[in-house]
């Protein structure tokens, strides 16, 4: 991945499927209008999505993020997450490694 200078807000997917965003706590229900008001509110449309799972992620709810990012005006969604040898055979991918963390740019 190239180095970029766009902003980057970040939601954190904690246990529970707790979503952490911008200082408040969302559901799925909810995290929609989160996106919407902190677009709108930074007066930019250039922000970068980071989702940092903590926990397991469903694709189904994975992909539901992505779209109400899309939706919400966020340039492109990254996915980062702990390195896990196993997952990386399975996904087939070659992530740019930083540490033990890895970021896949989703859209």
């Amino acid at each position: 991945m190239q180095h970029s200078q766009k902003p980057v807000a970040i939601l954190t997917i904690g246990n529970n499927g707790m979503l952490f965003f911008d200082g408040s706590l969302y559901d799925v229900g909810s995290i929609e209008r989160g996106f919407v008001r902190f677009i709108d509110s930074s007066g930019r449309s250039d922000v970068v999505l980071l989702i940092k799972a903590e926990s397991s992620l469903d694709l189904q709810a994975f992909l539901e993020l992505c779209e109400f990012a899309k939706n919400a005006g966020f340039v492109q969604v990254q996915l980062a997450g702990k390195k896990d040898g196993q997952m990386e055979n399975i996904m087939r991918i070659d992530p740019v490694q930083s540490g033990s963390d890895f970021t896949i740019p989703v859209f």
